[in-house]
């Protein structure tokens, strides 16, 4: 975002110096023209390329305390993503460790599919909110250590329908909708709650399904140790087609291994400022 600003005001002064030389131009043939005095008209000139010389540093000054302010209100809303991902990961026993992997596979396969900018921004907000609907949910529900009742259980997938309800009442959260609301949808047509199907799913809803599911296969949990590179691997494949996006599948598979070289032993603030880096292209 500071670059983009920064760019906007050099365009500004290029083509204020470019308007400039051409209406002094067009000073000069228009006085040659008629006959008029030129002294008075290129002093006039003068006084008008003086002023301009003089308030554009001003300006100048005012767009760097704009994009120094604008900075500060972009990091207070990556650490607010960052606070609320952390407070729905914990109370499911998870840590933030799990978004911020996520984040960094996420924004890697994006690029790599050359998704546009703006568009990751929307997926990094997703990632870290993609379960807020939860937070509606009692711990008696959300943490019932025994399997889930039907009814239970359809009461818990309506999580992606409250969660998107929740994030619509601001509108720089609005963005994270895709994956909120669609996260649960596979691309065979059997997810929910819309039995969405192929590409009819949302583009960053796809991607985030494979880099979740990839993460949760290779992280220990609870109940099992962590699985291999290859077997987390062979069980993406055997949902192609099914489960996930198989183009997306296959993009994956040429970078998931030096990715996951890269995170599988890294601690939570070392993940966190890996992912910083990264999001600095994009808010």
């Amino acid at each position: 975002m500071r670059e983009s600003i920064r760019n906007d005001v050099w365009r500004k002064l290029f083509w204020l110096w470019l308007s400039l030389a051409i209406g002094s131009g067009a000073v000069i043939a228009f006085v040659e023209r008629n006959g008029q005095p030129l002294k008075a008209l290129l002093e006039v000139e003068a006084a008008i390329l003086v002023t301009v010389v003089a308030v554009y540093p001003l300006m100048l000054f005012c767009n760097k305390a704009l994009i120094d302010h604008l900075q500060e209100l972009v990091s207070a809303n990556i650490e607010l993503l960052e606070v609320i991902g952390a407070a729905i990961a914990q109370r499911d026993s998870e840590t933030s460790l799990h978004n911020y992997r996520v984040a960094i596979y996420a924004i890697h396969l994006a690029e790599a599919i050359g998704l546009p900018p703006l568009k990751i921004a929307e997926l990094i907000k997703g990632v870290f909110l993609h379960d807020i609907g939860t937070i509606l949910f009692s711990d008696e529900l959300l943490l019932k250590p025994g399997k889930l009742t039907p009814d239970e259980f359809e009461i818990v997938k309506t999580h992606t329908i409250k969660g998107s309800e929740l994030i619509r009442k601001t509108s720089w959260l609005t963005e994270a909708d895709e994956v909120i609301r669609f996260h649960h949808e596979k691309y065979g047509g059997t997810g929910y709650m819309e039995n969405l199907a192929g590409k009819y799913i949302p583009l960053n809803a796809r991607i985030f399904s494979i880099v979740d599911v990839f993460d949760i296969l290779t992280s220990k949990r609870p109940y099992r140790e962590a699985y291999t590179f290859n077997k987390a691997m062979r069980i993406l494949d055997e949902g192609s087609g099914t489960q996930f996006d198989p183009e997306l599948l296959t993009c994956f598979h040429k970078i998931a291994k030096s990715l996951y070289d890269s995170v599988v032993d890294i601690n939570e603030e070392e993940a966190r400022e890996q992912l910083r880096g990264l999001l600095k292209q994009y808010f």
